[in-house]
Formats: structure tokens, sequence, C-alpha cells
């Protein structure tokens, strides 16, 4: 039977649906389940019932299933941001210490002696390897608290959404 015909398909549901006995054509029709049956398998048992005993009994609404509930967001996605920026934010104060800790040596070392002679002149560079790390704890905060701003929409999203 070639079934790329849609009503070689209906005819094929039809005789399968009509083998059916009465009692199960209505236990289909009003369970209403739509991710089991497709609409044209319940337009052809609504057929079989009008023809087998004159009226349609009511159905059940459809469940709407969890992925039906209309979203503009992707819990998911929202929480891998969440959670990359929680991370990242640890990366740039791991290497923002580290930055620190090597210019420090620098100034610290005796065989490099920058305070040897005067420190004027390294002045422009002692306040960068200061600034730097400083920047780095401004990121981390500022990536933390992104973070827990997406967790704290989220949370107010779930508690808000009607149930």
């Amino acid at each position: 039977m070639n079934t790329d015909n849609p009503n070689s398909m209906r005819e094929m549901i039809y005789s399968n649906l009509q083998l059916k006995d009465t009692e199960e054509l209505i236990e289909i029709w009003t369970q209403n389940d739509h991710e089991v049956w497709t609409d044209e398998a319940f337009d052809i048992i609504r057929e079989l019932l009008l023809k087998r005993i004159g009226h349609l009994p009511e159905q059940n609404r459809p469940e709407q299933s969890e992925e039906q509930v209309d979203l503009y967001h992707n819990p998911e996605t929202l929480l891998k941001i969440a959670s990359g920026a929680k991370e990242f934010s640890w990366i740039i104060v791991i290497v923002s210490s580290l930055f620190l800790c090597g210019n420090l040596y620098q100034f610290v070392n005796p065989n490099i002696a920058y305070f040897s002679q005067s420190a004027l002149p390294y002045l422009p560079y002692l306040t960068i390897a200061i600034l730097m790390p400083l920047g780095g704890i401004f990121c981390f905060i500022v990536l933390q608290a992104i973070a827990e701003l997406i967790y704290l929409f989220m949370d107010i999203e779930d508690n808000t959404r009607g149930e």
C-alpha cells in the first residue's frame, strides 16, 4: 500500500480504527491525547462514533506539556550563561592575582633593583601593575552580579507564573 498518498493513509487509519471496539474508541476520544493520536485519527474516530452511537462523548481538555509553556527564554541557556559568568569571573580573579604576584616579584626582586635608582620612571609601570588586578576584581564583581541577577529573575518568573 502506498503511504505517500494522503487518501491511502487515511484509508489505512480508518481500517485500523474500525477494527477497535466502541468502548476503546470512546476512551481514546474522551482522553483526547494529541501526543499519541493525530488530528486525522481524531476525525476518523469522530466519524466512527457518530455512526456507532449517534453522538460524541465529551472530551477532556488536552493537557499542556512542559514544552508547550510559552516562554520568551530558554531556562537551560540562562543557567549556562549564569554558570559561565561565575566560572569566568573566578578565572579573571586568578589571572589578575597571578599578574599582581608577577609584577610585585619584579619590584621586590633585588636582582632587578628598580628602586636603587629613582623610582619616578617606574611609577607608571607600578600604577598599571596595581590597577590591572583592581580591574580584575571589578570584572569579578560585575560577572558575579550578572549571574545572581539571572538566578533572581528566573526565581521571580517561576514564582509568578500561574500553575
